[in-house]
């Protein structure tokens, strides 16, 4: 809902997005999606995942930035494997109270249905 690397409370954000999907052949889809994050009011903060309050009121607005590549193979409606890489950006807002270095994510996952 709010990008897959999931570094993003439901609180006080706006999330604007894009997806992009492709099947290239029967059994191959991938999938690209950019957000956007920007507090809602910057007379507030930001919340964790857990909803705890991150940063300090007016320190910034645009939280950052997070890009997504998903590519899942399906094997046959029982069994398929999914990679994806995830990288986020952090914006002044994070900058601004707690410096850090950008959050990267491999995955490699399956999925077996019977």
């Amino acid at each position: 809902f709010l990008g897959q690397i999931d570094n993003i409370g439901r609180q006080n954000i706006n999330d604007i997005n894009c997806k992009f999907t492709v099947k290239p052949v029967k059994k191959l889809s991938a999938q690209t999606q950019y957000h956007w994050f920007d507090l809602a009011n910057t007379g507030d903060v930001l919340y964790t995942v857990t909803g705890a309050p991150f940063g300090k009121p007016n320190t910034g607005k645009h939280v950052g930035e997070e890009l997504d590549f998903v590519a899942t193979y399906t094997f046959n409606p029982n069994f398929n494997v999914q990679a994806g890489y995830l990288y986020f950006w952090y914006g002044p807002m994070v900058e601004n109270n707690s410096p850090r270095a950008n959050a990267a994510q491999f995955y490699l996952q399956t999925t077996f249905s019977y």
